[in-house]
């Protein structure tokens, strides 16, 4: 069937399916040239899959799948058809523990995945090219991955402006908004890919969306974008996510071709029975927050220039006037995969770090008083945790 798409997509000639759809002796359709899997042994991955998964194959990539409508015309007038061969694909994947990404996907795919546990991501952007404006969609798309239990994918970046010898423009593509592109892929809370050269990429960039052993630091869910976005100037884009530790709430912001200034009440977005105020910090900080007092607004924008995009970490002040601010060196300051718990006593908080061994992260909390945040200096120990302590400013193992 691939070669099929590819003559199709690529231009070459195209044969004409003139023959009646038969059936095989039990394991598959045929019209023409294409044939279509229909018995679960053949499907089921005890030949193919497993033979995948042995040389570590974790994640499979169903391409194609608009295609396979269009150029497979029994799939349009059988009730079961297509749903039996992705019934049969997810079998295979899950008995050989393997997860699956849906590519090229239509509503009927992504509707049909919650019958299938394996498919645990679907792309939700075009294919990237550098300069190319594939990571815009993802504000909306990801609402309906999200709906259905899936994360959204974005497809690979630049994480430099110059790849020597890449294939597009012969050669002469530049991506100009890297960091862009870095924050929007880990904000999807999909898959991250770099699609760099070996040896042109840019590891501190890279890093803003992983801990040391590359897990990812991700909110709990796809940033997507705000009620007031849909309404606003064509091509706003207002995302917001969040993430839940220890029964606190803390919210990812990003805002990106702002004509004018907003005024953005993050209690609509973020207020789960906290009555006190919010702190937030800015992606670009050098360490300077804001605070938000109850029913007051977060200022944002204006950024017309793609580069001058904003990504804000907000948290909750504690009674006592504390607040975790996270790891600024991070997309997301604040996720589950660092930070496994948070505590707060009479005068001050202490959080549960969490990581590779050895790994050095720095922690921000936001004091009672003043604007600027007061750092502590964390070690992972050898049981991948550490305990960071305020006002008293230490950490150490747990």
């Amino acid at each position: 069937i691939r070669d099929r798409y590819q003559r199709r997509v690529h231009g070459g000639r195209r044969t004409r399916t003139t023959r009646r759809i038969t059936a095989g002796p039990g394991t598959s359709w045929s019209t023409g040239p294409l044939r279509w899997p229909c018995q679960t042994t053949r499907r089921s991955g005890t030949t193919s899959s497993a033979r995948s998964a042995s040389w570590g194959l974790v994640t499979y990539e169903q391409d194609w799948l608009d295609l396979v409508v269009q150029s497979y015309k029994p799939i349009t007038r059988s009730p079961t058809l297509g749903r039996s061969w992705l019934m049969q694909m997810g079998t295979g994947a899950s008995r050989n523990h393997m997860a699956i990404q849906y590519c090229m996907s239509l509503t009927r795919h992504i509707l049909q995945s919650v019958e299938v546990p394996a498919v645990t991501q679907a792309r939700a952007s075009t294919d990237y090219q550098p300069g190319n404006a594939n990571w815009q969609p993802l504000g909306y798309t990801g609402l309906f991955a999200h709906a259905v239990g899936i994360r959204p994918s974005k497809d690979n970046y630049w994480s430099t402006p110059v790849q020597a010898g890449n294939p597009y423009h012969r050669g002469t593509a530049v991506e100009p908004h890297c960091r862009l592109q870095a924050a929007v892929v880990t904000l999807s809370a999909g898959p991250v890919a770099v699609g760099d050269a070996v040896g042109m990429s840019d590891p501190e960039l890279i890093m803003r969306s992983c801990a040391a052993d590359g897990r990812l630091l991700q909110a709990d869910r796809p940033a997507t974008r705000i009620d007031a976005a849909f309404d606003a100037v064509n091509g706003t884009e207002i995302w917001f996510a969040d993430t839940r530790v220890s029964g606190r709430r803390f919210g990812v912001l990003f805002a990106a071709l702002l004509p004018t200034r907003w005024a953005i009440s993050p209690w609509d977005h973020l207020d789960d029975h906290h009555d006190g105020d919010l702190v937030a910090i800015e992606a670009k900080s050098d360490g300077s927050f804001l605070r938000i007092p109850r029913g007051g607004s977060l200022p944002v924008g204006p950024n017309r220039r793609l580069d001058d995009f904003e990504v804000f970490n907000l948290s909750p002040v504690e009674p006592n006037g504390w607040a975790v601010l996270g790891e600024a060196s991070k997309w997301v300051a604040v996720s589950g995969a660092r930070f496994s718990s948070v505590d707060s006593s009479e005068d001050g908080l202490s959080v549960i770090v969490t990581g590779k061994a050895g790994e050095e992260v720095h922690v921000q909390f936001a004091p009672p008083t003043g604007s600027t945040a007061l750092v502590v200096k964390c070690v992972i120990g050898s049981s991948g945790r550490a305990l960071a302590t305020v006002p008293s400013g230490t950490c150490g193992p747990t």
